[in-house]
């Protein structure tokens, strides 16, 4: 299986498995905790191994062999991922910090980062799904 046709794939299972954000109300109310915290360390492992497999073939081969537009797209595309980085690790500091003691602002700083991350990742893979990767095909004789 080439690079492309993998990160293709990997998009659709990273999207079926992103719902788990805005459920975190949910798994507060029902005390799942425990449960959603393992679900998202998943997800973040899982989109740490993605990033590293987009990095290493689709941008490197944009900046190698792309136009001005997919070098400039591909840059974006590559600070998206440090910023959406730096979000999962904030979000999982704060759920692996969290308890049913913790003050409502705890809850509240979740709930808002739960809501940047999905808008975030959604955004950034609209952007790769529908500029980068149809433009690349071209060069990828």
């Amino acid at each position: 299986m080439d690079k492309l046709t993998k990160i293709l794939q990997d998009h659709r299972e990273l999207g079926q498995s992103i719902e788990f954000f805005g459920k975190f109300l949910d798994a507060f109310i029902k005390k799942e905790m425990p449960d959603y915290l393992k679900r998202f360390q998943r997800f973040h492992a899982h989109m740490l191994a993605h990033f590293r497999l987009e990095e290493e073939g689709i941008f490197s081969f944009a900046l190698q062999n792309g136009g001005p537009q997919e070098k400039q797209l591909a840059r974006e595309l590559q600070e998206d991922h440090r910023r959406i980085l730096d979000m999962l690790a904030k979000f999982d500091n704060l759920l692996v910090s969290y308890n049913n003691q913790s003050e409502a602002k705890h809850t509240m700083d979740i709930v808002d980062i739960d809501k940047e991350l999905f808008k975030a990742i959604y955004i950034h893979a609209q952007k790769e799904e529908l500029q980068l990767f149809p433009a690349l095909k071209k060069y990828a004789g």
